[in-house]
């Protein structure tokens, strides 16, 4: 699995991309209606606490989630302030392998917040954002600014993982798709989801370094 996230690497960028120009159309939901919706959302702890399916994994992979230092500096170095909303569900098995990681990344940096909601509260929002063969999946993230404004979103699975899964969907047995699914998760930790999400951030707001130049 590690060398299949070499191989691909390099599309991550192209996926969210496109997640990104899906987001645009996105934009005729209103700040107000996210910022509601995002109102109504729980903090990670709170929805850790009601976490009754696939609870040893939501606590292991928080547990163990601490971003490297690397990561942590370049998402730091963003040096804005973002609301992500995410929509997600304690049963979902790319949830629990992506937003733990996102709950540390927001702990351990000034100017992000989180919240989320569940898949009924977010189901209009999810309607408007879909993976790349069209399906509204959990989780979905929406960043939005200090002003509730939508900056972009990411949908389901880190961009390396969404490519290989989507090309190989038709190709191997269901239990191996997901088997080699849940290895690579194990074995990326979570570095995947911390990358894209910062990477989206730094399309929407550069660096302060850039921004005080």
């Amino acid at each position: 699995m590690t060398r299949l996230s070499r191989a691909i690497g390099g599309l991550a960028v192209t996926v969210l991309a496109t997640a990104g120009a899906s987001a645009t159309v996105a934009r005729q939901q209103s700040s107000e209606d996210l910022e509601a919706l995002y109102q109504r959302g729980i903090a990670f702890d709170q929805f850790l606490d009601l976490a009754d399916q696939r609870r040893e994994a939501w606590l292991r992979n928080y547990a163990e989630g601490v971003p490297s230092p690397a990561a942590l500096d370049r998402a730091r170095r963003v040096g804005a302030s973002a609301r992500l909303l995410v929509v997600a569900e304690h049963w979902c098995g790319d949830s629990v392998n992506t937003i733990p990681y996102l709950a540390r990344l927001v702990e351990a940096v000034a100017g992000l917040e989180m919240r989320i909601v569940n898949s009924h509260v977010g189901a209009a929002v999810m309607r408007h954002r879909r993976t790349p063969d069209g399906r509204h999946a959990t989780p979905t993230v929406i960043a939005l600014d200090s002003n509730y404004n939508e900056i972009g979103s990411w949908i389901e699975r880190p961009g390396v993982l969404q490519e290989w899964f989507l090309g190989n969907e038709d190709e191997l047995p269901r239990q191996e798709l997901y088997d080699r699914k849940y290895a690579w998760y194990a074995q990326d930790a979570g570095n995947e989801t911390v990358d894209d999400i910062t990477s989206l951030l730094e399309r929407a707001f550069g660096t302060a370094e850039a921004q005080n130049n």
